[in-house]
């Protein structure tokens, strides 16, 4: 609550009123607002002034999806591997299951293969492990989408999805192997 006071020497000057809408991480939609302006005085010329009531309208900017977290998104045939931490981006209205899928288990592997979030749980991060793996094949760094595939009973979630691209960076190289019997020449 705020409140101004006019007197005699100020009653020409404005006072501004800031309304600041707040995030409630929600799908729901926009929504109107009401502020109410009370008048008081001791003065009777303004104490049986009515309430003034100004309305407004809190835009909704919440989207279902999935928000990332990671430092990089490169891994090895060597066997190295990336973390990724996985929210929701607002609030579901029920449980949302997460699938995770590598498009090529050959170069990268993922895991876990399912996460869920519920409505208590959607902002609290969940790891992803993303591990490059050696296919002994000189094929060059490979790019791998990593596929994210939404279930929720909730219909702004239900059947989204989100893909990263993971880089493999390969370690084979074309060489040729001499091995010795242990024999003398």
């Amino acid at each position: 609550e705020s409140k101004f006071v006019f007197n005699s020497t100020n009653f020409k000057e404005g006072h501004v009123i800031s309304i600041k809408g707040q995030m409630d991480n929600r799908i729901d939609g926009d929504q109107d607002y009401f502020v109410r302006l009370r008048f008081g005085s001791d003065d009777s010329q303004y104490k049986d002034l009515q309430y003034k009531w100004i309305e407004g309208k809190n835009i909704d900017t919440d989207e279902a999806g999935l928000k990332f977290d990671y430092e990089g998104l490169k891994v090895s045939e060597n066997g190295d591997s990336v973390n990724i931490g996985v929210t929701l981006a607002s609030i579901p209205a029920g449980d949302v299951n997460v699938a995770v899928a590598s498009s090529n288990k050959r170069e990268v592997m993922v895991e876990p293969a399912t996460l869920t979030f519920t409505p208590e749980t959607w902002n609290v991060p969940q790891t992803v492990t993303a591990t490059g793996m050696d296919d002994v094949v000189i094929d060059g760094d490979q790019t791998v989408p990593v596929n994210f595939k939404l279930a929720s009973e909730d219909s702004h979630f239900n059947a989204l999805e989100a893909k990263l691209d993971i880089v493999n960076a390969d370690n084979d190289v074309a060489a040729i192997v001499v091995a010795s019997t242990g024999a003398e020449i």
